[in-house]
């Protein structure tokens, strides 16, 4: 064992004590070549020369230990932080110089010099961004640049510097396009397949008309997930709706998107555009299918329709107005083939507006917002510079109430007022109510006009109830005539006389509901009121 040379107050950097102080006044090595290359481990005694005094420090005859370990730090490479000693140069050994002797490099700890190396990185960064150049390849500020890679330095045992700091994240490209519902009005129509992916109850209260329903969590679920986020924690609810979600995409990939061409253009929405559209859009457009996400989900599309609504008192509407059975339904029809723009309330509302209006099939009336949802999609394409044609209807169609900004103008526009002969009539309404002819029907039937005997009175109420319950040959016609005379024209007349607040009336004779008249009413009424439609109708018959 080689022994070293004498040496003052050399510290042990075992011990954390009085560091500061020790080297605070670095005495200088007498004799550059006798520092050993390892780092010595001095003995402790009790003190100088055996005095329990000097604590931890070897007194100069100390013999150093025999431990040499390549991959240990030197004693005088840990140099604490607060330190003196000067490192103005250094050796090629790595050795710091200064004056006769040499003084042990002040080297920091592997923690600060990465932190050293990222502020050095930053600050060359920042001056780069300030001065508008390009980020260059050699080191900044005397750092130098890794170059290999981290993960090989640390397997080697040695020390890499981290830059930045942050692992890099994986990008997924731009695969999901936003709906922007400032530029853009929001219809179905304008995708090859629109995709609502929230609960069946959300589903049936309101949606865009033409999506398909496909929800990612159905209603019990949906509950599910909710109770857990709410009362225990959300991270547990999202780790669950995962699975739940998971699920049912394979599912809705299975029965929905079989047979979906590549190229088709999907808009996926939720309630807000959040977690449960954000999941399934992922899944869509990873496969390869151009992906559209609706930005702020049905809430946009809702106030989209609520702003709609709000702006239909300044389009200009006229109404075809007339008595129950006169067609007016089928006068629509014939303005639709013919080009104009038309609104039908009644298939909006689905539902004929009278004591006898149910759609057939017992299908029952949507909820408010999914009517005036119809009515959005029914004008879809249409401009308020030209006129619309609508049926005269009340407020009321069934239990949903018509925009009230529309009942306003339409009970202040231009009617026009049909008059069809009764037996026409008659006719009409027969085969609209055919529902209520066969023995499922006719209680039903009877059930609802139970409820005009307060307005009718008994007698002409029991009188219907005996050739309902007769029902002879020919009685549906005998009916409708008497329920007319009794009932509807009466409601109509009087209806009419208290909603009309101003504007003009045009009575007009149509001889019967067939299909030439109808197109000749048609042809008439655009040509009057609607020039756009009038020049389709031109073109048509050329």
């Amino acid at each position: 064992m080689r022994s070293a040379a004498p040496l003052d107050h050399v510290p042990d950097m075992r011990s954390r004590r009085n560091h500061g102080a020790l080297l605070a006044t670095p005495a200088p090595v007498t004799n550059a070549t006798a520092l050993p290359q390892q780092s010595p481990s001095v003995q402790e005694t009790d003190g100088e020369c055996g005095t329990p005094e000097a604590g931890r420090f070897a007194c100069g005859t100390a013999e150093p230990s025999t431990r040499h370990d390549s991959d240990t730090e030197s004693s005088f490479d840990r140099v604490p932080e607060g330190s003196s000693v000067d490192t103005t140069s250094t050796s090629a050994s790595g050795e710091s110089q200064t004056g006769g002797g040499i003084e042990p490099k002040a080297k920091l700890p592997p923690a600060r010099q990465r932190k050293a190396a990222r502020r050095a990185l930053e600050k060359a960064e920042l001056a780069r961004r300030e001065s508008g150049g390009e980020a260059s390849t050699s080191g900044q500020d005397g750092v130098e640049p890794t170059e290999e890679p981290q993960w090989k330095a640390r397997l080697e045992g040695r020390e890499a510097t981290l830059e930045g700091g942050e692992r890099e994240y994986l990008d997924l490209g731009k695969r999901v396009r936003y709906v922007d519902d400032n530029t853009e009005l929001i219809h179905a129509e304008d995708f090859d397949l629109a995709v609502d992916v929230r609960s069946p109850g959300e589903y049936e209260e309101d949606h865009v008309i033409g999506a398909i329903n496909c929800p990612v969590l159905d209603n019990e679920e949906r509950a599910i997930v909710g109770t857990i986020y709410k009362q225990e924690s959300p991270f547990k609810a999202r780790r669950i709706g995962a699975a739940m979600v998971a699920k049912n995409i394979a599912r809705i990939f299975q029965e929905q998107f079989v047979d979906l061409d590549k190229d088709a253009r999907v808009l996926v929405y939720c309630w807000r555009g959040g977690e449960r559209s954000g999941f399934f859009a992922h899944t869509v457009s990873r496969v390869g299918w151009p992906t559209f996400m609706l930005k702020g989900g049905y809430k946009t599309y809702r106030a989209q329709v609520r702003a709609f609504m709000a702006g239909l008192g300044t389009w200009p509407v006229h109404v075809i107005s007339g008595k129950t059975g006169s067609g007016k339904g089928l006068m629509l029809d014939a303005l639709r083939r013919h080009g104009a723009q038309v609104l039908d309330l009644e298939a909006a509302a689905n539902h004929r507006g009278s004591i006898l209006g149910d759609a057939p099939g017992g299908e029952g009336q949507p909820s408010q917002k999914l009517m005036e949802s119809h009515i959005f999609h029914q004008m879809r394409g249409y401009t308020p510079r030209r006129v619309t044609f609508v049926e005269g209807e009340s407020s009321l169609l069934g239990k949903l109430k018509v925009p009230k900004p529309l009942v306003m103008t339409m009970r202040t526009t231009t009617h026009t007022q049909v008059h069809v002969p009764m037996e026409w009539r008659v006719k009409h309404t027969s085969a609209g109510y055919t529902h209520f002819w066969d023995d499922a029907g006719r209680p039903r039937l009877k059930g609802k006009l139970d409820h005009l005997r307060r307005l009718r009175g008994n007698k002409t109420v029991d009188r219907w109830f005996a050739l309902i319950d007769s029902h002879p040959p020919g009685w549906e016609e005998e009916f409708c005539e008497d329920i007319l005379h009794e009932h509807y024209d009466p409601a109509y007349l009087h209806s009419f006389a208290r909603d009309r607040i101003d504007g003009e009336t045009v009575d007009v004779e149509v001889p019967d509901l067939e299909e030439a008249t109808l197109d000749a009413f048609a042809r008439e009424l655009t040509e009057r009121y609607d020039s756009a439609g009038a020049t389709k109708l031109a073109g048509d018959s050329e």
